[in-house]
């Protein structure tokens, strides 16, 4: 979906709304429903292949259908001063209004701000659903005021009820995703509450005052152990600092990410070998917090190794780009993956930058490109 050609799409429909307002025109019937339903499947379309989320997409079918409502209808009126035939008229101003629309769509939505896009919601159906039916319903408006009606000597369908009804509508629905937008933000503000107090039954302070403790305990003659202690204070200091902080300096990221590989050399010795190549220039670039960490601790979790079949990592930077490559050789009863790790520096990067990262796979290695941020 993401390589479709949306211009041959938004050429199709106004070709199809064309042919449909003509045919429906020589025949007699409405085309009220069916350029509604092709208006709808364009605008998915569109919204589909530039990853909108469901409200985004949900908020493009109701101001498509009812902008293009209004616009065509007055492209009509105004071609139909100067030609005879009714229908071509219409035929005109529908496959000009589609045309115009579908540019405006294509265009708004690759400018929209990155948290109308589908990383932070799916699944709101029933917000589309309402949206459709809305529409529809304000459509049907617009085929009473061509008929007209009246109750108790008063004309309920001028041209200007739809326009109200069409503002209204639209007005209503945006109050809707603001709601449900406020309802996420406390739902957020509920669980950063919650990972508050777990955070709190886990002090820094005791943390640290205990591995001390226990730093004493151990023999002065058990240099292994105290300094495999001291790596890991170090590890749960740089987490605790960097917490709330959105970058941190790939200089700091490195080092951090030294003491976690001497860790694991203790966990795993002489079966992991982590090949280290960054330039300087780029020591003084950004990267989010305890991403190497997570992709070094993927390799060992996902991989088999030992003594004999080492683990390889290359940690290698240019060109703007953190790469971190290990060999693959799949476990014969592998970890149940989650997909946190990635999904969590993915995402980050997609708040703070405009890049996103880079994930390679073939039969002998896994890659991870991270965009390093100025």
């Amino acid at each position: 979906m993401k390589r479709l050609r949306l211009s041959y799409v938004i050429h199709l429909f106004a070709l199809l709304h064309g042919v449909v307002c003509a045919l429906c025109a020589l025949v007699g019937v409405p085309d009220t429903v069916l350029l509604t339903l092709m208006t709808m499947v364009m605008t998915v379309i569109i919204c589909t292949s530039r990853e909108l989320r469901v409200e985004a997409t949900a908020f493009a079918i109701i101001f498509v259908n009812i902008g293009g409502f209004l616009l065509g209808t007055s492209l009509a009126r105004l071609f139909d001063l100067f030609m005879e035939a009714d229908w071509v008229p219409n035929t005109i101003a529908t496959i000009l209004t589609t045309e115009l629309i579908g540019w405006l769509l294509y265009w708004c939505t690759g400018r929209l701000p990155r948290a109308w896009y589908i990383r932070l919601s799916r699944g709101r159906v029933g917000i589309l659903i309402f949206a459709i039916i809305g529409v529809f319903l304000v459509r049907m408006a617009a085929s009473l005021k061509s008929e007209g009606f009246t109750v108790s000597g008063l004309d309920l369908a001028p041209a200007a009820v739809v326009d109200v009804v069409a503002v209204l509508f639209a007005a209503f629905f945006a109050v809707v995703l603001y709601g449900v937008a406020m309802h996420e933000r406390e739902l957020g503000h509920r669980a950063d509450l919650r990972y508050a107090t777990l955070k709190n039954l886990v002090n820094p302070h005791f943390l640290f005052n205990s591995l001390n403790i226990l730093d004493g305990l151990i023999e002065p003659e058990n240099k292994a152990a105290k300094d495999y202690l001291r790596r890991l204070s170090q590890l749960y200091r740089y987490m605790t600092v960097h917490e709330k902080e959105s970058l941190v300096y790939l200089e700091d990221e490195r080092n951090f990410a030294r003491d976690y590989i001497q860790l694991l050399s203790v966990r795993f010795p002489d079966s992991i070998r982590v090949h280290t190549t960054v330039r300087d220039e780029d020591l003084r670039t950004r990267i989010v917090p305890c991403s190497l960490q997570i992709l070094l601790e993927n390799a060992t979790k996902h991989n088999a190794f030992s003594k004999e079949q080492p683990l390889d990592i290359e940690l290698t930077s240019e060109k703007g780009w953190l790469t971190v490559r290990n060999n693959t050789r799949p476990r014969t009863s592998p970890s149940p993956s989650t997909g946190v790790g990635l999904h969590y520096i993915q995402t980050r990067y997609q708040d703070l930058s405009e890049r996103d990262i880079e994930v390679i796979r073939d039969k002998e290695h896994f890659t991870v490109r991270v965009p390093l941020i100025d």
